[in-house]
């Protein structure tokens, strides 16, 4: 099946459009089509880590990234053939001097077809915009794009996110889509 869609700047402007043959991985079958597919996943703080220690030290962040589409094993298997370099799809990278970046960038693109995003500015929703000694982390972008599913894109902003007051809905019943407002709060 064909997947389409649609590349963003980190600014919220349209980069590319993209078009990609995938296998239809929603008829396959735990058991039968695959046996395992859990993949693990870095956890937010570490990359704020890792991000804060090249900031200070000043060494250059780079951003690759490796397309997974189609089957429920992809993401597992990338993991199992990448995991003695990278934990990701979606990769940032970085080190002590722009020679050994590039030695290792050189390197990957060798072993795997990715696509070179240059120097960091998006990340899994995550806009950064770097100074010489600090980088500015902010996901504005990523919560207009939930605002738009919840329908709330002219809303007033507030500094809590629900009335504390009230556990129902503006009518004094209860939530009508459970489901929806779990996803959006999920998505904070």
């Amino acid at each position: 099946m064909w997947l389409f869609k649609h590349k963003f700047h980190a600014d919220g402007t349209l980069s590319r459009y993209k078009a990609r043959l995938v296998a239809n991985g929603s008829s396959q079958q735990l058991g039968i089509d695959c046996d395992e597919t859990f993949s693990p996943v870095v956890k937010p703080a570490i990359i704020r880590i890792v991000l804060s220690l090249a900031v200070s030290r000043k060494w250059p962040i780079y951003h690759l990234d490796k397309s997974l589409y189609g089957l429920k094993q992809a993401p597992r298997a990338w993991f199992q053939r990448f995991a003695g370099y990278a934990t990701r799809d979606d990769i940032i990278l970085t080190a002590s001097s722009t020679y050994l970046l590039q030695q290792v960038i050189t390197y990957l693109h060798n072993e795997f077809d990715m696509t070179d995003l240059g120097a960091l500015n998006y990340f899994l929703g995550i806009s950064a915009t770097r100074h010489s000694t600090r980088l500015f982390l902010s996901q504005k972008l990523y919560a207009i794009e939930l605002l738009a599913l919840a329908h709330m894109t002219n809303c007033n902003s507030l500094r809590i996110p629900v009335d504390t007051n009230s556990k129902l809905g503006p009518e004094g019943v209860p939530i009508q889509d459970p489901t929806l407002y779990r996803s959006l709060a999920g998505g904070l």
